[in-house]
C-alpha cells in the first residue's frame, strides 16, 4: 500500500513540474506580445495620421459666369496702310579726275618740306636774304632757371666739407698761423665766424659774429675764405645757399 501510493505521488508530481513549466512559456510569450504590440501601437498611429494628412485634396470646380464677362474689342476690318520705304543717304564719292600728260617746263614742282628730325641738327644762318624782312639771330639763347637767393638756416641735408668733420680739422690744423702780435700779448682765444655755403659749393659772405682780437679775427676770414669747396646743402632734393657757422680756436703750443 504504501508503495503504490508513493509511486502515484511521484508521477504526480512529476506532471504537475511539466505543467508548470508550460505555463510559465505561455505567460512569457503573452507578456512579450503586450509589450510590443504597446510600443509599436503609437508608430502605426502616426503614420496613419501623416497618411490621411497628405491625401490630395479635391477644389470644388470653378463656376464661369459669362454674362460677367466684357465684350471683345471691335474687329478693324480696314486694310492697314502699308509701310513706306525710306530710302538711305547716298555716300559721298569723289570724283576720278583722269590724269593729263604736260611737258616737263610745264609741271610745277612742289616745295620739299623736311621731316623734324631732319631739322634737329640745322642752325639758324646768320646772313640775311635779299627781299625777306627777317629778324637775324647771332646765338642761340638759353632761358635759365631763376637762381634761389633765400639763405636757409637749416636744410634736409646740410652742408658738410669735403671729407667730413676730421677732414675740416686737419685742414684748420694745416691753415691756421698763429699771428705774431697775438703770440706777443699771449693771445689765446675762439673766434666765431659765420658764413654762406652757396648751392654750387663756394663759400661767401664772411663775416665775424664776436670779434676778440682783431689779427686773430683776420687770420680766421682768411682761412675760411682759402677753403675748397664743401658738399653744399640739399632742400627738396635741389642744392641751396645754406648759413653755417664754425669756432675756431686760437691756442699757443
Amino acid at each position: 500500500m504504501n508503495s503504490a501510493t508513493n509511486e502515484y505521488l511521484k508521477f504526480g508530481a512529476e506532471d504537475r513540474k511539466s505543467i508548470y513549466s508550460k505555463y510559465i512559456t505561455y505567460s512569457m510569450l503573452i507578456s512579450s506580445l503586450i509589450l510590443l504590440s504597446a510600443a509599436v501601437y503609437p508608430i502605426i498611429k502616426d503614420l496613419l495620421r501623416n497618411n490621411d494628412q497628405e491625401q490630395i485634396k479635391v477644389e470644388a470646380p470653378r463656376v464661369i459666369n459669362y454674362s460677367q464677362l466684357s465684350a471683345p474689342p471691335p474687329i478693324d476690318l480696314e486694310k492697314p496702310e502699308p509701310e513706306t520705304f525710306i530710302a538711305p543717304p547716298k555716300a559721298k564719292q569723289v570724283k576720278f579726275i583722269q590724269p593729263v600728260a604736260k611737258k616737263d617746263e610745264d609741271v610745277i614742282e612742289e616745295e620739299y618740306i623736311p621731316a623734324m628730325n631732319e631739322l634737329q641738327n640745322v642752325q639758324i644762318s646768320t646772313i640775311q636774304s635779299e627781299g625777306i624782312d627777317s629778324i637775324i639771330v647771332d646765338q642761340v639763347l638759353t632761358i635759365e632757371e631763376p637762381v634761389n637767393e633765400e639763405i636757409f638756416s637749416f636744410v634736409e641735408v646740410m652742408p658738410s666739407f669735403e671729407g667730413g668733420d676730421q677732414e675740416l680739422l686737419r685742414y684748420l690744423g694745416d691753415n691756421l698761423k698763429y699771428p705774431k702780435i697775438a703770440i706777443d700779448v699771449n693771445a689765446e682765444r675762439t673766434v666765431y665766424l659765420q658764413f654762406v655755403v652757396e648751392a654750387d659749393g663756394n663759400i661767401a659772405e664772411v663775416t665775424v659774429l664776436r670779434s676778440v682780437f682783431e689779427h686773430l679775427d683776420q687770420e680766421a676770414i682768411r682761412v675760411i675764405k682759402a677753403m675748397p669747396k664743401w658738399l653744399p646743402g640739399r632742400q627738396n632734393g635741389k642744392s641751396v645757399r645754406v648759413l653755417y657757422t664754425i669756432p675756431i680756436k686760437f691756442d699757443i703750443q
